[in-house]
């Protein structure tokens, strides 16, 4: 039955207590535990956006509440987001206590030519240097002879810092959506957020620290309309920064393992969430090995529902093995080609989309060899003048009841997600009917846009890559 046709049971047996029910489950969920913080929350101060234009809305309210402290982490700010500028400068000028601290990728904000990201958040940074911060993390990944010839272009394709928070007092947005136009419009993606959560907004915060420390400090220049880059970390120089930064990421995660009020952070908690950093070039695997536990404690129950989506499909391939070896039933959600944001794009970039098609064709046919045809339904998300950006799992107890987990944030469950980028996902357990009706709305609306695919949709002539686009998709395979 298609996803936005389920009919959703308000009570049932499978649903009741999912996971303590399921001893595996339980098990699992304990021994991630040992190896990740564990933050509480109250379902009574989370919110799920369903589209561009609440999760705006959001982070403009965001920005006029706070008080102390904001601060945003993405891909990049958009060159033109001139509202969201005007608030954050309103707001530093309305509010002297008020800090902003923004965390960003060294490759993306800092593309030549006027749409850079640097250049315009140089008025703010004049005007207030010393209550807004701006730093861009580079990955490690492009270095040497490689990082002098490949042109400003491409150099995003060896990995970039991809985390998206956006924190305003103790009040988050976890998101996988960037600050840049198209995000507040009409590109869909996935919108939580959580109200009155200190200790989930401190952990965030201590993510966004660490990696400022070992980042470049964006600062205005002498000249007019120029920047300056500054690495912040004297005592460790970038080119051997990887075994420091890392060791300090290890060590906050275990402090905060090991931190009581994790566990008791709400009187009425009935949300856990269990963080993952996932950064191949640093080494930090937590989210493949924390997922590869949480899949396998769930795929042999014919009962359970997977709903697996990304923008960018080319799920990662110890994901694709949970898949084959699964008794589960997964519904699985990659954007069609005219919804890939690359779709329209001049030159090489024009020819991603086809690349996808290459992937998703070369899932499913891999789904026919281990005969899961029967479990397995495939889609694609369309919808007139929208690009998709959502990603993340939601498992369900039984095929008539709501999520009693997700997996959402940054990550796109592909290899790149897994090796080349810097991210920031999350698990989201919980036993709150009423959370659970709003997960469940929240895949509804996602797969209310979506078709089924198969064979005969990738036989279409428009739909078969040229010989060009497979060599040139083989050669960054790892990058897509």
């Amino acid at each position: 039955m298609p996803q936005h046709c389920i009919r959703r049971s308000p009570f049932s047996l499978h649903s009741l207590h999912f996971v303590r029910r399921n001893a595996t489950l339980s098990n699992v969920l304990t021994k991630i535990r040992l190896t990740q913080p564990s933050i509480k929350a109250d379902s009574r101060q989370i919110e799920v956006l369903n589209n561009p234009q609440q999760f705006y809305t959001s982070l403009l309210d965001g920005i006029k509440r706070a008080r102390e402290r904001i601060f945003l982490s993405s891909l990049y700010v958009g060159h033109d987001e001139h509202e969201l500028l005007h608030t954050l400068k309103n707001a530093l000028h309305t509010k002297p206590n008020l800090q902003v601290h923004l965390q960003l990728d060294y490759f993306r904000s800092t593309r030549p030519g006027p749409d850079s990201t640097a250049l315009a958040l140089l008025p703010l940074l004049k005007s207030y240097p010393d209550r807004f911060h701006v730093h861009l993390y580079r990955s490690p990944t492009l270095k040497g002879l490689m990082a002098k010839v490949v042109p400003r272009r491409f150099d995003e394709g060896w990995g970039t810092w991809h985390a998206k928070f956006y924190c305003f007092d103790d009040d988050v947005i976890l998101s996988g959506a960037n600050l840049n136009r198209s995000y507040f419009v009409d590109r869909q993606d996935r919108y939580l957020v959580f109200s009155n959560n200190k200790r989930l907004i401190d952990y965030c915060f201590g993510i966004l620290k660490t990696f400022a420390r070992y980042s470049y400090r964006l600062g205005p220049s002498h000249k007019a309309e120029d920047y300056t880059l500054e690495w912040t970390n004297p005592e460790t120089p970038y080119s051997s920064y990887i075994p420091r930064i890392s060791q300090e990421i290890k060590e906050y995660q275990e402090i905060h393992r090991a931190d009581p009020l994790n566990t008791t952070g709400h009187t009425s908690s009935d949300v856990e969430l269990l963080p993952m950093i996932q950064s191949g070039p640093l080494d930090i695997r937590e989210e493949e090995s924390t997922l590869m536990s949480l899949l396998s404690s769930v795929n042999s129950s014919p009962e359970t529902v997977i709903d697996l989506t990304s923008g960018y499909f080319a799920l990662y391939l110890p994901y694709q093995m949970q898949v084959f070896a699964s008794q589960c039933q997964w519904r699985i959600l990659a954007a069609s080609p005219r919804a890939n944001g690359f779709y329209g794009s001049k030159g090489v970039s024009g020819r991603i989309p086809d690349g996808y098609t290459i992937l998703e064709k070369a899932f499913w046919e891999k789904v026919k060899r281990t005969g899961k045809e029967a479990q397995v339904e495939m889609r694609e998300w369309e919808r007139e003048g929208w690009t998709y950006h959502a990603k993340g799992i939601w498992i369900r107890p039984s095929p008539d009841s709501d999520p009693a987990i997700t997996v959402f944030g940054s990550t796109n469950l592909n290899s790149r997600s897994a090796n080349l980028d810097t991210e920031l996902s999350f698990i989201l357990r919980t036993e709150s009917e009423q959370l659970r009706t709003r997960l469940g709305e929240e895949t509804r609306h996602i797969w209310m846009h979506s078709n089924v695919v198969g064979e005969s949709t990738w036989a279409q002539p428009e739909r078969v890559p040229s010989l060009t686009t497979r060599i040139i998709a083989a050669m960054v395979m790892k990058m897509l």
